[in-house]
Formats: structure tokens, sequence, C-alpha cells
């Protein structure tokens, strides 16, 4: 299966076939009449364009009209069918389907709003039309009217319980309305309604993808690929979410038996490639991107996997190398610079770190990795103020995430706002635990307000969550210094200096795996 096709599960539904008026106006046996309804129905429609616009000339009724017009939008030419669809309104067709077809026309000729005011005309005359609320409800939901949209599919959906195509925009709508629960419900429910549609659960599966649902997706893909064991489109797809679910063992196993030529050029060695580097097999993942790289020279993204490569293996100016060819190849992908960011920072240039996370902002103001590296390098260059500021930015854009909490928090003690750290500190533990370097900073913060009792167990409780952390036994034998357990100080100071023979530890080493690792 393309999933190409599955795309037409968003799109518009079909003209009407049935009849457009209830009276019949034409002769029984007419066969100008008999031959276009057969053409229509065949989808030969410039033939039933030919037989109709001879029938509209012996009888121009508003049945003939209606059909002239059906074979004319079926056929293209929506100028002509928007014509002779009001013609045979004029002359009296006030029918539900003579609005619906209208409205049709009016949308794939991009006029929302006429086409909006005839569904809304159908459904008013036939409250139970399903299909028109379904056109009404994609409409909407093309138009931005997310909310109001998903009301006339939730209402289609009752009246055509067995759509996929309905059911996958109530999902669609649901999400762009930012009603993420009531979205993953109809998910739920259209996989109950429909279990052996494959070509639905790969739409549905790409609308999770699109909104973060990223585990859903994971799930309705195996589904689809329990029902298409050998379509390795679904499989590559299958790869691609469950890598960025962050399970590189799961994509290995989706590509087990995909052979290497599938999808596009190189498509399966970057996904092997990516998966194998976030499992730790470097050697061969250079190997498998390298390949990529040759397959398909002329796909940025490859070169910025080969550059992300080369900044886990500590190559920042290697990576440099691969960011620019990228770059050349697309100007407009956010990831790039950010990417040079990256290499920039880890390199100790900080003001030209701070000049691509910029370029990174133009590009996409919500990028909030960048936000956060923007406000890393400000700070590194002593710019407080300005630090502060992105930080906020970062957390604004993404607040669940415990790192910019923390980041933010380190900032804030660095000016002195101790309460102020305290608070981000605390968030930042609230959301993981086991972040010894949080416990690190927050322990400052105690000892900062004469509470050093208080620092020294955030400081144990670092230590032994990240043992090989020298900075935290530096601060735990300054803090039993002051509280007099002077052995314990000294024990302290001894396991520093053992570390610190093997580790150099600094703001860059301290960001690094922070910075790097998420690629996806």
């Amino acid at each position: 299966m393309s999933l190409s096709r599955s795309a037409a599960l968003l799109a518009l539904g079909l003209f009407a076939l049935r009849p457009p008026v209830a009276a019949q106006t034409n002769p029984p046996g007419d066969t100008l009449l008999q031959g276009g309804v057969e053409a229509l129905q065949k989808g030969d429609f410039s033939r039933a364009q030919a037989l109709f616009a001879e029938l509209t000339k012996q009888r121009p009724t508003a049945q003939n009209l209606a059909y002239l017009a059906m074979a004319e939008a079926g056929g293209g030419d929506l100028t002509g069918a928007i014509g002779h669809f009001n013609q045979s309104i004029a002359l009296g067709n006030d029918a539900p389907a003579i609005h619906y077809n209208l409205g049709l026309a009016y949308l794939r000729d991009h006029r929302s709003s006429a086409g909006i005011a005839e569904m809304r005309r159908a459904i008013t005359l036939d409250p139970n039309y399903g299909r028109a609320q379904y056109a009404l409800g994609v409409a909407l939901l093309d138009a931005g009217q997310a909310g109001e949209g998903a009301s006339c599919l939730r209402r289609a959906s009752a009246r055509l319980p067995n759509s996929a195509e309905v059911r996958a925009n109530l999902v669609r709508a649901y999400f762009e309305a930012g009603d993420t629960a009531a979205a993953l419900a109809a998910v739920k429910e259209a996989g109950d309604a429909l279990p052996d549609d494959s070509r639905l659960m790969v739409t549905l599966a790409d609308l999770c993808l699109r909104h973060g649902q990223l585990q859903r997706a994971r799930y309705l893909l195996e589904n689809a690929s329990e029902l298409l064991p050998d379509d390795t489109d679904v499989k590559l797809m299958l790869a691609k979410a469950s890598l960025l679910a962050g399970e590189p063992a799961e994509t290995l196993a989706a590509l087990k038996d995909v052979p290497s030529a599938a999808g596009k050029p190189g498509e399966v060695m970057i996904l092997m490639g990516e998966a194998r580097a976030l499992t730790g097999n470097l050697s061969v993942a250079k190997t498998d991107i390298s390949t990529a790289v040759e397959a398909s020279p002329q796909e940025p993204r490859y070169w910025t996997a080969l550059a992300w490569l080369n900044q886990l293996q500590g190559s920042y100016d290697i990576a440099l190398c691969s960011l620019r060819q990228a770059c050349g190849l697309d100007s407009k992908s956010p990831e790039i610079p950010y990417r040079m960011a990256v290499s920039y920072f880890l390199l100790g240039k900080y003001g030209q770190a701070a000049a691509a996370c910029e370029h990174t902002l133009r590009l996409d103001p919500g990028y909030d990795r960048a936000q956060l590296l923007l406000g890393l390098s400000e700070l590194q260059q002593n710019n407080l103020d300005a630090a502060r500021a992105s930080l906020e930015q970062a957390v604004h854009l993404q607040p669940v995430s415990d790192l910019y909490h923390r980041e933010l928090g380190i900032v804030l003690f660095k000016m002195g706002d101790v309460s102020g750290s305290m608070r981000e500190l605390d968030d930042a533990l609230t959301r993981n635990p086991k972040g010894a370097q949080t416990y690190y900073w927050r322990a400052q913060v105690f000892a900062r307000r004469g509470e050093p009792r208080k620092g020294i167990a955030d400081l144990e409780t670092a230590t032994a969550l990240q043992p090989g952390f020298a900075p935290a036994y530096s601060e735990l034998a300054r803090l039993y210094s002051t509280i007099g357990q002077r052995t314990k100080a000294a024990l302290a100071l001894a396991t520093q200096k053992k570390i610190e023979q093997t580790t150099k530890a600094d703001d860059r080493s301290r960001l690094r795996n922070d910075l790097v690792n998420p690629l996806l």
C-alpha cells in the first residue's frame, strides 16, 4: 500500500450521483439521459458532458442542467459546473444534493465561504445528510475552524459510522482544535469500528505522529503491519515512529526484513544508522549513515545526521563541514543552524553559537532547544539578563522540561535570585527526581540560605545518582567543613581529586549529552 494513498482519507468526498431532482422531466427511455447517466457512473466524464450538453440544448430543464454540471465537475470544469448548478437552482431545483454538489464545486475551486454556505443549505434541507455534514466539517477544518468542524464531523460519524474518511478527519479536527483527549478517544473508536482497515490505521498513525502522540502511532502502525506483513512502506513508517519515540531497538526490529533499497534512496540506511547510534554502536552507525549520504547526496537530512554522529564522537569541527553542506541544500530547515550552534558551543565559540541560535529562531520562533542553547551561550558570555530572558522563553515554550527549569534555576542563582532559583530547581526535581545536577545546584541554594545540612543531603543524593560527579564532591567537602565534619570533608576531596585525574568537567561537558543526543 502506498502511504500517499492514505492522504485521500483526509480529502473531501465525491459528488453525489443521486438524481439531482425528484421529478422526471424527460420522456421515458430518453437515450441522451440514459447514456449520460451511464457515462457518469462509469467515470467517463467527457462522454457524459457531451451527452448532457446536447440534452440541455434540447431541454434546458433544472434536472438536465444539474446532470451537465455533475459531468463538468467530475471532469474538472469547475467554472462551468458552478454556473450550471446555479442555473438549475434558479429553475427551482432546491434539493439537498444540488446544494451539496455545488458546495463541493465551490470548495474545489478554492471558494471556501461559498462552499460552506451551500453545505449549510444542504444540511438545513436534510439534517440527516451525512456526506454534507462530512464535507462541511472538512471545509471548516481547512478554513481554520477546527472546533466547529469537529462538531460537524462527529454528527457525520454518527450517520456514516463505517466511513474511514469521516473518522480520520474527526481525529484530525480534534487534534487541530487542541483537544488531544478527544482525538485519542476518536482514534480508539475508529480502531474499534474498523479494525481491519489498514489504510485508516496508517492515516491515524500519521496524525498521531504530527501531534506528538508517538506511542499511539507505534501501536497503530504495529496493527497495520500485522494486516500488511509484506508492506515495506508500513514497516518504514513504524521504524520512523519508533525512532521518534526514542526506541532505537524497536526501529531496528521493524527494519529487520526490509531490503536496503526500499523507500527513498538511503532511507533504510539512515534509519538504521540513527538507531544504531542511539544504541551506542557508533562505528557501524557511521557506515550506515555514510552509505545513505552516498546513495542520496542531495538529501540535507542525511548530511545533518552525519553531523550529529560526528558530534556524538566529539568531532565538532567535522560536524560543521557536514552542516554547511546541508545548509547549501536546505536554507529553511531550523535543525541545521541549531546543529551548527551545538558545535560552536561545544567548541567554546559562544558568540557564534548565539548567532546560529538566533538564525534558528528566525526560521522557527517556537524552536525551544535553540532558545535553551541561546540562553546557555549568553550565560557563558556573562550576559545574565539576556540568558535569563532566553531561558524563561524556553520554559514557556516547553514547560514540562526539567532541563529547562534546571538551567533557568542556575542562571537565577548566579544572578542572586535565591528564591526564584529554588522554585525552578524544585520544579525540575518534581519532573525528574533523578537529576543529579539539579540536586547539586539546589544544594548550593541551601548553602547560601544558611542550611548546610539540607545541602549535604542533596549532594549525597547527587553523588549516589552520579558517582563520577566531581564538582559535587568538592561542594560536599566545603559543606562538611562548615559543620565540623573534617574527616568526611577530607574523604570527599580525595574522591574529587581521583575523579579529576581521568575526567575534566566544565559547563560544556556538563551539557554535552543534553545538547547532542536529541537528533529527532
